[in-house]
């Protein structure tokens, strides 16, 4: 059963999405 493996994933990849978010949204500010 690899599901585990992959729902673990799932938050990581959504930080690393919301983390990117966050990062175009400054430079954008400045």
């Amino acid at each position: 059963k690899t599901g585990g493996a992959e729902e673990d994933r799932t938050p990581d990849l959504r930080i690393a999405n919301a983390t990117l978010s966050q990062l175009s949204y400054r430079p954008s500010m400045k």
